[in-house]
């Protein structure tokens, strides 16, 4: 071989294997996510089916040998599936209205499906109590005001199985209108206006065009509704623990918590199954947005036109009026009248409100300040952070190897196999001792919110990602920018809508955590679940009430400005 030929090929052998910063960054943010998912999970596994230095399957024979498995794991399916099946098809309507049609309620359309969302999940299944328990609630108390003097005993009950499955519908409405109506935002309008011209009715064109095309949003809602119904913990204590429904969640934290000793190793077998139902549904995403059989976002732009309903305008209007009535304002309304009573009853009795209650959630108690004040900063850091690291996972993911990408991707979503209380047990014994030393400080509590929220970052997150055609992505490469610069530009401009959907996702789920606070956080750093749980335990309904008005009051005006700079983001891109 020539020298000159020696000299020639030492250029193509430096730019084969030269790796960019951005890349270089990618992999180092993924080292360090797999670090704080993996290791607090090894050393849980390790101390707990590891009996000196030999493994014990023990636990596995005596979770499978008990009578409550099988009708927990039953009771916990109906509850997810049967809710999350009246949450797709209600937040749907509700985006193909708000966001395609004429019907659309522009910000208020946006800001009123996810209202129960932005009530603490505690405080709204203690709301519906308050409305439709059988013996106190306001709606009975009305029914027997109503049909009472005419013999007749019409009443309602949440604590049934109806109502649980109402209530974590109304739970779940929000996640998914959140998702579906960024990708109904992102559609490319000359879809439906072709089918239209073409002869297509509405319908026709709804089901055969505009639904196809957000079907990575669809299974991603899907998803995220089976990641966040199986940790649930709230929703199932107050309303199914009263109605005699065993929910798997309520089991996982009765195992750490209520029993003594703690049953560590009961708690992670029971987390082995929402591992295997979250692989399932994560299965069938990546094969769906893997596939590109779908609607992108591609390099032409075009003016949304809006499906005309006609005299359904007004029909469509007063269906979302209505069920903002039922599931927004009357939860609400029940808060702030248990908040103005001196004692929760059926009764409204304007002469007895009292604003003691606010004075007590507000000014009487100096923890409830300080952690009102950690979980709103806390929220929107977390939720800034945890969106940019999803955004950066999910490019990094598509361009990745499929074996990488799959390890990334998965790790991504592996918290959400555990309940939350079972990874802020690992992180206590993880991160709480030497040398970390992180026990009862908030940078212990920052970490564990966005690995605990990273499931939902990374789906809210690839959605978005994915409506983003790779002509755009390769014509900057072609154009000489870099990987980093492609992100910056190009990337997160076109995500606008989804970014700030899924940060408003992030900021209320972080602002109002209750299950991992619980352990957590102290009076060294409250924060707002915390406060609450301590307020529930106490019984004191009245400042219970007056907390949580208050906070939805402050997390809806914080996501309504979200709301607002998503809009201007995708009018100006």
């Amino acid at each position: 071989m020539s020298i000159a030929q020696t000299q020639g090929a030492q250029p193509t052998r430096r730019f084969r294997f030269r790796v960019s910063a951005f890349e270089l960054l990618s992999i180092a943010v993924a080292a360090l996510i797999v670090f704080l998912v993996v290791y607090p999970a090894v050393v849980m596994l390790v101390r707990v089916f590891y009996v000196d230095g030999q493994f014990n399957a023990s636990a596995f024979q005596r979770v499978a040998s008990t009578s409550w498995l099988l009708p927990t794991l039953g009771n916990t399916a109906i509850a997810v599936l049967g809710g999350g099946f009246v949450a797709i098809v209600t937040a749907s309507l509700f985006a193909w209205l708000n966001e395609r049609t004429d019907a659309r309620l522009k910000v208020i359309g946006d800001i009123m499906p996810v209202i129960p969302l932005l009530v603490p999940a505690v405080a709204m299944a203690i709301g519906w109590v308050f409305l439709a328990s059988p013996g106190a609630g306001f709606i009975n108390g009305a029914l027997r005001a109503i049909f009472g003097p005419l013999g007749l005993n019409v009443q309602v009950n949440i604590l049934s199985w109806p109502g649980v499955i109402f209530v974590y519908a109304l739970y779940f409405v929000p996640y998914v209108y959140l998702i579906v109506a960024a990708a109904f935002r992102n559609i490319d309008p000359a879809l439906e206006e072709a089918s239209r011209l073409s002869g297509a009715s509405m319908w026709m064109t709804l089901r055969r065009v505009s639904l196809p095309a957000i079907k990575p949003a669809l299974i991603g809602a899907s998803l995220l509704i089976v990641i966040v119904g199986l940790s649930l913990y709230s929703i199932p204590v107050v309303i199914a623990n009263r109605a005699g429904i065993d929910i798997l969640s309520v089991r996982i934290l009765r195992s750490l918590t209520f029993e003594f000793p703690p049953r560590t190793d009961q708690a992670i077998v029971l987390s082995l199954f929402m591992l295997a139902a979250i692989a399932t549904v994560w299965t069938i995403q990546r094969r769906v947005t893997g596939s590109g059989n779908f609607a992108t976002i591609g390099g032409k732009s075009a003016r949304h036109v809006l499906v005309e309903l006609g005299p359904w305008k007004w029909v469509a209007r007063t269906f979302m009026f209505t069920y903002i009535l039922f599931t927004s304002i009357l939860p609400l309304a029940a808060l702030l009248l248990v908040a103005l009573q001196p004692f929760w009853r059926p009764v409204i009795d304007p002469a007895t409100f009292t604003l003691d209650n606010f004075y007590e959630a507000l000014i009487g108690r100096p923890v409830t300040r300080t952690g009102l004040m950690h979980s709103l900063g806390l929220g929107m850091v977390v939720g800034i952070v945890g969106m940019l690291l999803a955004a950066l996972m999910a490019l990094y993911v598509k361009n990745a190897p499929r074996s990488v990408g799959r390890v990334v991707d998965g790790t991504m979503k592996f918290p959400a196999a555990l309940s939350h209380i079972v990874i802020a047990v690992g992180f206590l014994l993880a991160f709480s001792g030497p040398p970390f030393n992180l026990s009862g400080t908030l940078l212990l509590l920052f970490i564990v919110y966005v690995i605990l929220h990273l499931p939902e970052a990374s789906i809210a997150a690839t959605a978005a990602v994915s409506q983003v055609g790779k002509d755009l992505l390769e014509a900057s490469e072609t154009s000489g920018a870099s990987q980093g610069r492609t992100f910056r530009k190009i990337l997160l401009p076109l995500i606008v809508p989804g970014f700030v959907s899924g940060w408003a996702l992030l900021f209320v789920l972080t602002a109002g955590e209750l299950t991992a606070s619980s352990l957590l956080a102290g009076i060294r750093n409250p924060v707002v679940g915390f406060v609450l749980l301590d307020i529930w335990e106490q019984g004191t309904f009245g400042t219970l009430a007056a907390l949580a008005f208050t906070f939805t009051m402050i997390t809806t005006a914080i996501v309504l400005i979200a709301t607002l700079v998503s809009r201007r983001g995708f009018h100006s891109r």
